[in-house]
């Protein structure tokens, strides 16, 4: 359950086939509903787009360890 109308409970989460997405946990950190909406969008394109949105286009926001652990990952790939 959200705290505030302005944010979104979501975590990353591998699949059991290995596929890196994200889903809504209502013990995870809150994120502001616009990152969140990008993040959803991008991740149900494919893991490798919301790789790229992570580590392409969200450099330098506030994230909360799991999601900044991921967008590290993506930066990596991005600037190789």
């Amino acid at each position: 359950m959200n705290t505030e109308p302005n944010t979104l409970r979501l975590v990353p989460v591998i699949t059991p086939h290995g596929r890196l997405t994200i889903a809504a946990a209502w013990d995870a950190p809150e994120l502001p509903t616009e990152l969140g909406e990008r993040l959803r969008r991008a991740f149900a394109e494919s893991s490798g787009a919301g790789l790229l949105q992570l580590g392409g286009a969200e450099i330098g926001l506030p994230m909360p360890p799991a999601f900044a652990y991921w967008r590290e990952l993506g930066a990596r790939y991005v600037t190789a």
